[in-house]
């Protein structure tokens, strides 16, 4: 049953990693997300692979209401099937086309259990895409990527929020990294086309 719909706007205040003092208490309910923030975010930021942001609430001690990581990466066309690069290529400009396009990597996205079901995830990735398309960016980002877990529920959470599976099958998604087996992918790779999606607000 959905919550009462917590506004980050109104009571939140967004710091880095470095800043947060009761990191022990955060726990989204997913074992390796808390993990990964407890004990491996701070390392991947020292060998500046991906860097770690939370929001607080103000109005509870400055509890942890949520945390993500990004990092830089792109979308390479030759990785791409044929169908897939196409579509791509056709939202660019000829004179713009490229190899590969700017995107950041949402590595990880973790929502306490006290705010669950309250809205909060969408208002996250609302904000990164926002960030990320402010004129004070400080690097261009056509697309937003997340390798998303391959379960329904996380799927349609990010679909509801404008991505798309990049590999229209897993297949495809397998042939493009060398990855050998049958089995399900852990994970699907999905994507968010920033300027259509700033497009789409508009309407």
């Amino acid at each position: 049953m959905r919550r009462e719909r917590f506004k980050l706007a109104d009571r939140a205040v967004f710091t880095r990693l470095g800043s947060l003092r009761n990191l022990d208490k955060f726990s989204c309910g997913n074992e390796h997300i808390d993990a990964f923030f407890k004990d491996e975010a701070v390392k991947y930021e020292e060998e500046l692979l991906a860097k770690s942001y939370a929001f607080c609430d103000v109005e509870n001690d400055n509890a942890i209401i949520c945390m993500f990581s990004v990092s830089c990466d792109g979308i390479h066309t030759a990785l791409l099937p044929g169908p897939v690069k196409n579509k791509i290529q056709r939202a660019i400009p000829n004179a713009k086309r490229m190899r590969r396009y700017p995107a950041i990597l949402i590595g990880r996205i973790g929502v306490s259990s006290q705010y669950r079901r309250m809205g909060v995830g969408s208002q996250v990735l609302t904000y990164i895409k926002e960030w990320f398309l402010h004129p004070m960016s400080k690097c261009a980002c056509r697309y937003l990527i997340v390798d998303a877990v391959n379960d329904e529920d996380v799927m349609t959470y990010y679909e509801a929020n404008g991505f798309r599976l990049l590999y229209l099958d897993e297949q495809a998604e397998r042939t493009a990294f060398s990855i050998s087996g049958d089995e399900p992918l852990r994970t699907r790779m999905m994507c968010c086309d920033l300027k259509l999606w700033l497009l789409q607000q508009s309407v």
